[in-house]
């Protein structure tokens, strides 16, 4: 896993413009660090679990995560590996850093574990 100075900043909305296929250079440069940092955990893997969680984040004007609330997890209860899978991506967003506002501002990004 990368640490925290190897995140890239990113631009406030990235949630919305991936949401409608409009990302920029800088949002395509997330999207391939989530793709390196972002691990389907074992034990959910070899049960097939999938879902997908909706996670709505609270960035401050500095540009900490602040605070993240699940606001849909489709991952059925009891899976094999659901609380793995919860965890994997709230630790993600928590090593997120975003550009400075002028106030606090809420994104909101999907995760979907897809067994292929």
């Amino acid at each position: 896993m990368a640490n925290a100075a190897e995140v890239p900043s990113l631009r406030r909305g990235i949630g919305q413009r991936m949401k409608e296929g409009q990302m920029i250079a800088e949002d395509i440069r997330h999207h391939e660090y989530m793709s390196k940092s972002f691990h389907y955990p074992s034990e959910a893997l070899r049960a097939e679990t999938e879902g997908r969680i909706t996670l709505r984040l609270a960035v401050n004007p500095t540009g900490q995560v602040v605070s993240i609330t699940s606001t849909e997890n489709t991952i059925p209860a009891g899976a094999v590996g659901r609380e793995n899978m919860v965890q994997q991506v709230y630790f993600l967003m928590r090593q997120l850093k975003f550009e400075p506002a002028a106030t606090t501002t809420d994104e909101e990004f999907v995760f979907t574990y897809k067994y292929e």
